[in-house]
Order: C-alpha cells, then structure tokens, then sequence
C-alpha cells in the first residue's frame, strides 16, 4: 500500500512544473501523488492548515517569506530546486541605450513612447507587490505608469499583443519564465 501525499502548488504554470518534477520523484519512490493547486496566499493557508503534506516551489525569502511565518517553525525545508527572481524587462526591440534601467522609464523619450499599463499576475505574487511598491518608490506614478494585477494570461497576453505592434512595454518578469526568450 503507498502513501498518499498531498502535494500543494501555487497554480501559475512555472510552480505547476515544478510540482510536476516532484510528483513524479515521488511517485517513482512509491507513492500516491494527489496535486493540488491555489493562487499564492490561499496555497500557504492551506499548507498551514495542513490540508496539503507539502508545497512545492515556494521562493523564499522575498517573494513567499511573509505567507510562511507563521508557521515557519513547522517547516521542514527539503531544498533548492532552483534560484528565482523577479526583474523588470522590456522587449528587445526596446534600445538598451534608451532604456537600461528603472529610472530611464522616467526621461521623457522613453515616457512618451512607453505604454504606462504595467500588467502583472496574481496580487499575492511577489513580482506584484514588488511592482506595485517600485512603481511609488521610483516615482513612476508621476508619469503616468499604473500597475494592474490580472492572470498569467492576462500578463503573457498584453506582453504578446505589444511585441506584435512592437509597443514599448514593461513587463514584469520572473525566473524561470518563457517570456525571457521571447
């Protein structure tokens, strides 16, 4: 008889293919997996809860840190699967020499070609309320720039309606992401 684990994910398709990876380890090591997907905080919550066994792909500290503390102490941390990170990009066709930080977004060159919507994901993802806190630390208010959250499709969607009219655009990007090839 193999034991049931209830492995929980965030439901954005990089966490999806991470879960995947493990539950296959873990099927391979004679278990029954059974996935189980929520958007970020709901995830925690019921990884706190213990609704799920374990959760898969959790970016600690910075993005995913304040949804573990209170439980932290209850964790066990089994280790790296990979190193991720959130970032700010614009398409290539943008010139670098324009544009090669956050604050070039504010010359008036680029403010006046750029599309202000900065589309994301999920509120409860990282990239978000990172985007959301650099937007008011770097001013980018004053001229115009808003961040929205929506879906994964929502964001990949915007980014790849921009790059077919080759729109200036800021999309918020995260590691590992497809759109770092695009």
């Amino acid at each position: 008889m193999s034991t049931v684990v209830r492995l929980g994910h965030i439901a954005l398709s990089f966490h999806q293919a991470s879960a995947a990876v493990v539950a296959e380890l873990l099927r391979n090591a004679g278990h029954n997996v059974q996935l189980r997907a929520a958007p970020h905080v709901e995830m925690f919550e019921r990884f706190g809860r213990g609704d799920v066994d374990m959760l898969v792909s959790a970016w600690l500290p910075t993005s995913h840190g304040e949804y573990l503390a209170t439980f932290v102490h209850d964790t066990i941390q089994l280790g790296t699967l990979y190193e991720p990170y959130c970032i700010w990009g614009v398409p290539e066709y943008v010139p670098e020499e324009e544009v090669a930080s956050v604050d070039d977004l504010k010359r008036t060159e680029v403010s006046t070609r750029m599309s202000k919507l900065i589309q994301g994901i999920q509120p409860g993802a990282g990239i978000s309320r990172l985007s959301r806190a650099m937007i008011t630390a770097y001013g980018l208010d004053q001229y115009g720039y808003h961040f929205e959250n929506g879906t994964e499709e929502d964001c990949f969607g915007r980014f790849e309606e921009a790059v077919a009219r080759e729109e200036w655009i800021v999309i918020p990007l995260c590691q590992p992401q497809y759109l770092h090839y695009r």
